[in-house]
């Protein structure tokens, strides 16, 4: 018996773990539980993951209540190579830097009830343009997080109404809109 004000999701080491992580998080939360994170890289497999899954997780992990590297088999950044790891230590860098708001969002959760990463449909009640993007999700009020959860690097965002700006290029972008983002392993 537990309390379950915090969960744990055994992912599968895969895309499709991800995405499922992802999913169950999103769920977790609209019942009402303010915090979630999954295993960083996925927990099992018939695989490790690539290098590429294991830095999209933990991109995605970095907008996560707490972040968590664990698994079966390694997890740490320097197991996946040189590159991944200096591009694993930049997120985590900004992870760091993003703690003050990070705090300010936890403690609107413990005040309100609302959890850190919001589905669409919480977060945008009235706009149907969100609803299917299952995986897309807010941190806070602030934040629009849209993981990429497939090889390749491309993922669709659905932007509400209002301005939006890219995180990595300051770029301003008007919401009412699905745009096809590209993002390199080093930005999200």
């Amino acid at each position: 018996m537990g309390s379950r004000r915090l969960d744990w999701q055994p992912a599968l080491s895969d895309w499709e773990g991800l995405a499922a992580s992802i999913r169950g998080g999103l769920s977790w939360s609209m019942s009402g539980a303010a915090y979630h994170a999954s295993d960083i890289g996925g927990f099992y497999g018939s695989a490790p993951p690539s290098a590429e899954l294991y830095l999209r997780w933990l991109q995605m992990s970095v907008f996560s209540s707490h972040m968590r590297v664990h698994g079966i088999g390694a997890r740490e950044p320097w197991a996946f190579g040189e590159e991944a790891e200096v591009i694993a230590r930049q997120w985590i860098e900004f992870r760091y830097r993003l703690l003050p708001y990070l705090k300010q969002v936890i403690a609107q959760a413990i005040e309100s009830g609302l959890p850190v990463m919001r589905a669409m449909p919480l977060a945008f009640p009235a706009n149907a343009l969100t609803r299917a993007y299952e995986t897309q999700f807010m941190c806070g009020d602030a934040l629009l997080v849209a993981p990429i959860v497939s090889a390749g690097g491309e993922v669709d965002v659905a932007l509400p109404p209002g301005a939006w700006y890219d995180l990595a290029t300051r770029q301003r972008i008007a919401g009412r809109q699905v745009i096809r983002y590209r993002a390199p392993l080093d930005r999200f």
